[in-house]
């Protein structure tokens, strides 16, 4: 199964096989700022919408606020890429001219 949507957006995470392993073999410790105190994610080092693998060698564990740091930054380094590609969000589409 895939981990895009319709909209060519990754909504997923790691297999199942790589989550297992990465609970078995990597550290429980935020990778960002070594806390260990809260709940971690298993998040890809590089994401996977700019091309991360996922694969064990791409995983790391993220506490929350550093996890939602990332992410904030991920989608802004998003948005700037689409706003790149061509027209300007505020620029109605050529076909619903």
């Amino acid at each position: 199964m895939s981990n895009w949507n319709r909209h060519g957006r990754y909504h997923g995470g790691f297999p199942a096989s790589v989550k297992k392993q990465a609970e078995q073999e990597l550290p429980k410790v935020c990778a960002h700022c070594s806390a260990t105190h809260c709940p971690l994610w298993l998040d890809h080092a590089i994401p996977a919408a700019e091309g991360g693998p996922d694969t064990i060698d791409n995983a790391q564990w993220l506490c929350t606020p550093c996890h939602d740091t990332k992410t904030k930054a991920e989608a802004a380094r998003g948005r700037t890429r689409r706003t790149s590609r061509g027209r300007h969000p505020s620029e109605r589409h050529p076909g619903l001219i």
